[in-house]
């Protein structure tokens, strides 16, 4: 829940089929979404494309592209966003999340993440967050949080 209505009914309102592409949250955002009741109608499921080789195999970007443009940042992160909406046809919007949760991330990166929402044909938002906490697990949980933070507010994008 974010606060406001649970993630459900959020999602129905919208009449949203829902796909993630994650790579540093590895998976959280769709265990956190999967604790809803009734979640199953409108999550589809979550690519966990934590390696480039993931990237690669699951969502199609090339090896090229990725060392062009890196593995993380905006314009990885919106890809990852559109092809994850390409290789789910039934879903309708999507969402995608790189970052450096370190140890050993590059200084200026550190604790930074990239949230996408995309539609298809549509990019519908990008982010940066700057991550306040220190430790791996404790950024893990913050970007979590920090993405359906901005799911929401992207949902609510949608009525305006």
């Amino acid at each position: 829940m974010t606060g406001r209505l649970p993630w459900t009914k959020m999602l129905a309102t919208h009449s949203i089929k829902l796909v993630l592409a994650e790579s540093c949250t590895c998976g959280m955002v769709a265990a956190q979404l999967g604790g809803h009741a009734g979640i199953s109608q409108f999550l589809c499921g979550s690519l966990v494309v934590y390696r480039a080789s993931s990237k690669q195999a699951w969502l199609g970007i090339s090896g090229a592209w990725l060392r062009t443009h890196g593995e993380v940042g905006f314009a990885t992160t919106k890809k990852l966003a559109q092809q994850a909406l390409i290789r789910t046809p039934e879903a309708n919007l999507s969402v995608a999340v790189t970052g450096h949760l370190g140890p050993n991330a590059p200084a200026k990166s550190d604790g930074r993440i990239f949230i996408a929402i995309a539609r298809r044909q549509k990019l519908i938002s990008l982010q940066v967050v700057n991550l306040k906490k220190k430790s791996r697990l404790a950024r893990q949980k913050e970007a979590t949080a920090a993405v359906l933070e901005h799911l929401a507010l992207g949902l609510r994008k949608l009525d305006a």
